[in-house]
């Protein structure tokens, strides 16, 4: 219930996901906090126009042929 109320709180209410932002620094999906947000740090946010273009795109297709091969890495990476 309480991680429900969590949600609830974050979801509707763009200024606490502009307070999570500032301490977690990315971003979320409530569009409105951007703009509760000092311009210099949501530039810096991955959603931030100038970043976009950086963002690694995961291929689905890649990653179903090299299952088998990544494997070893992925059970090293996680531990």
């Amino acid at each position: 219930m309480a991680a429900k109320a969590l949600l609830n709180f974050m979801y509707t209410r763009p200024e606490a996901h502009a307070a999570f932002m500032k301490e977690m620094f990315y971003a979320v999906p409530n569009k409105n906090a951007v703009a509760l947000l000092d311009p210099e740090f949501s530039s810096t946010l991955v959603t931030a126009s100038d970043n976009l273009w950086k963002v690694v795109k995961m291929d689905a297709d890649w990653l179903a042929t090299n299952t088998a091969t990544i494997e070893p890495w992925t059970t090293w990476i996680g531990g």
